[in-house]
This record gives C-alpha cells, structure tokens and sequence, in this order.
C-alpha cells in the first residue's frame, strides 16, 4: 500500500520511496476493448510506466462509448438513470482489467469521483442531470472499493475538481471518509 511518510515529503510503497511515473487513461473502462487495454498497458510497461490514472466512472466530456459499457442504466450513454441499479458486468470486467496491469506491475491510480457527479462543482453545473444522488454515493463508492482494493490502487477522491463550494467539499470528504472505511 502506498503511504506518505509523517513529513509529507515521500510517498512510500512498503518501505521503499515509489517514485509516480504516470499515464492518464480516463476512459479506459468505457472505451477500450480488452485487447487494446492488453496492448496499453504491456506498452506502457515497456516504457517505464509504473502508474495508470483512470477514471472509476465515466468522465463527463468523454468521447461516448462505442462498447456499451456503463456502470449505471443507461438509454442514450450521457445520461445515467440512478434508480439503485448498478451494471454488476461493468465492474467485473474493470475489476479483470485493474487484475491485468497489478499482473504488469501498473498501480491504478482510481479516480472515485470525478467532478461531474459531485454537486457544486463547475462540471455538475453542466450536466446536472448526472449528479450522483447522495442515496447513491454509499453504494457506488462501495462498490469501487470492492472492484479494485485486491489490486493495491491509489484511490483519488476527486477528478478536475476546483474545491470550491462548500457542498463538494462535504461530498469529497464524505466520499474519502467511505474509502477509509
């Protein structure tokens, strides 16, 4: 697991300084078939790489996705339905991949909740819509816990996120306080 030591100078894996060399890969999850997250991450090994950053949850200016996948009901793929359902086949094939790069030795460095589903935030405003609703947080941060803690990620509470009203900052604290748990 990493760890900052106690001056906050160092990040730590075990006891060893783990220096993050890193790869953004926001919308792997929705946006890469199997076989070119395969080659992604053998290429990104190949040139050093030791982190993969991506997006637990589809990012609100992503391209659509030509695969169909989506963690939550969907009819269109930009607006999400929040009815309690979630895609249990999103999460095990995200769970398959994140097995893949802890196999190439990539840490995943999981966003948990990018700024468009966090309320206050600049990205909500302009897809209000797919706010996550605070019934859901609970669930969905669990589930994102369960799907990638075996693979020893880093999780990053928030994505794009400006922190600049008081209700995301509840909702990130809130959402750290689930992933401590």
């Amino acid at each position: 697991m990493a760890k900052i030591t106690p001056d906050d100078r160092v990040l730590k894996r075990g006891s060893l300084p783990f220096f993050w060399l890193g790869d953004t890969c926001w919308s792997a999850f929705t946006n890469m078939t199997d076989a070119e997250w395969q080659d992604y991450i053998i290429k990104r090994t190949a040139q050093g790489f030791n982190v993969v950053q991506v997006n637990a949850l589809p990012q609100w200016d992503r391209c659509g996705s030509t695969l169909g996948l989506y963690p939550f009901p969907t009819q269109d793929g930009l607006h999400f339905t929040y009815d309690g359902t979630l895609n249990e086949a999103y999460f095990a094939r995200a769970g398959r991949m994140a097995a893949l790069a802890a196999h190439y030795g990539i840490t995943l460095a999981v966003a948990v909740q990018w700024c468009n589903y966090v309320p206050g935030t600049w990205a909500a405003a302009k897809h209000p819509e797919n706010i996550l609703p605070a019934a859901m947080v609970e669930p969905v941060v669990k589930k994102i816990c369960e799907t990638f803690s075996a693979y020893d990620p880093v999780f990053l509470i928030s994505g794009d996120a400006d922190f600049e009203t008081e209700q995301a900052l509840q909702r990130y604290l809130w959402v750290t306080r689930l992933v401590q748990k």
